[in-house]
């Protein structure tokens, strides 16, 4: 239902700094509850501040004709990759 892209900042107190942003897939821009369920989403990540959570640094691109929003990103492994790795050593 959305997409990730990895980004630079255009803030300019953080321009070296790579981001993540989440953008809703073309497809699905134009339902309305879908487009608020993600503003809400947006919204109340970026009031999470948690040194184990991803900080969201607000929802300026979410409008009628598009949806998506920034967020730090965490340079690492998956966590699929690192639950499959668990199970294969039945940890």
């Amino acid at each position: 239902m959305a997409e990730l892209f990895l980004a630079r900042s255009t803030d300019p107190a953080r321009s070296s700094e790579v981001v993540v942003v989440k953008r809703v897939l073309p497809q699905f821009v134009q339902d309305i509850q879908f487009a608020r369920m993600f503003a809400r989403e947006a919204a109340l990540a970026s009031l999470l501040k948690h040194p184990n959570i991803v900080e969201v640094f607000g929802s300026e691109g979410i409008n009628e004709s598009e949806c998506f929003f920034a967020m730090e990103y965490v340079h690492g492994p998956d966590l699929s990759g690192l639950l499959k790795q668990l199970k294969e050593h039945n940890i």
